[in-house]
């Protein structure tokens, strides 16, 4: 299909235009300007939390998700720390820790942690992680995930929260 396609291109070119010294925030930028832009023209809308506090009560540490959509998380690396087995192994006990915080009383989320060229899927469900994929090429297929992911968004619990910020809109203002 054409989305098929352009989610193919669109990890091409997030591939092809991190390199290998880049900071956090360069992988970043690109990958959000470039996926965001398609799933953006397939209709999907969402409005991601950039830097937020995640408190880690019950697991030590108190840090900050580089962005998230609901329960989705993302976490993004420079390709250069994502390198060693030690490298992956921390960065993902990182996520790992974010969302077990994110899910301690109930709940579930995903986190998604990404160099811009591999990516890295870990499920947690109830404060407990319940898969941790192996690290699979940024790719067409990786995109799509994701963008199934973001979708299912939509089909939210109806809670007060979701209903403030789908009739409210993001910052929770009725008359904008």
């Amino acid at each position: 299909t054409e989305f098929t396609e352009a989610l193919n291109e669109a990890a091409g070119e997030i591939s092809s235009t991190i390199g290998s010294e880049d900071t956090e925030a360069t992988v970043a930028g690109v990958f959000e300007r470039v996926l965001y832009a398609e799933l953006r023209s397939v209709g999907l809308q969402f409005h991601p939390t950039k830097e937020e506090i995640v408190d880690g009560q019950r697991h030590r540490g108190v840090g900050r998700t580089d962005a998230r959509l609901g329960s989705l998380v993302f976490e993004y690396k420079r390709p250069s720390r994502l390198q060693t087995a030690a490298q992956v192994k921390e960065a993902a006990a990182q996520l790992g820790g974010y969302l077990r915080s994110l899910t301690d009383s109930q709940g579930s989320a995903i986190g998604i942690l990404t160099d811009g060229r591999r990516l890295i899927e870990i499920h947690a469900k109830d404060g407990q992680i319940e898969v941790e994929m192996l690290p699979v090429k940024l790719d067409g297929a990786a995109l799509r995930r994701i963008a199934l992911q973001i979708h299912s968004l939509d089909l939210t619990a109806l809670t007060a929260e979701h209903l403030i910020r789908d009739l409210c809109g993001p910052n929770g203002a009725l008359y904008e």
